[in-house]
């Protein structure tokens, strides 16, 4: 049912981000096959980056190794992070990479 799928980004564009300036700084943390960042730049967000283990990502490789990967501390205005954390322990990197009052935006299916 891919259409459940569309139907469910679609959600979770509008939930999310509404009330996101359209030029903060985001970074998405296992980004995939890109379809969040496409949908953003498409609404005018202009500084969207994503990282993932594997390429087309902005920043390839693992989210633990934030700084390895040129990110730097307190770079980022808003870090998402859709179904990720159940595979990967890494609060306390999205800590680090946001700027302080920064915003998190997570889901999990457990």
């Amino acid at each position: 049912m891919p259409w459940l799928s569309d139907f469910a980004r679609t959600r979770k564009l509008s939930w999310f981000f509404r009330g996101v300036p359209r030029e903060a700084r985001i970074l998405e943390i296992g980004c995939g096959d890109g379809w969040l960042g496409r949908e953003l730049r498409a609404r005018g967000f202009t500084n969207y980056a994503g990282l993932d283990l594997v390429p087309p990502a902005d920043f390839v490789g693992d989210i633990r190794e934030w700084r390895n990967l040129g990110i730097d501390d307190g770079s980022f205005d808003v870090v998402v992070a859709f179904e990720v954390v159940e595979h990967v322990p890494c609060f306390e990197e999205l800590h680090d990479i946001l700027v302080p009052g920064g915003l998190l935006m997570l889901t999990s299916p457990l």
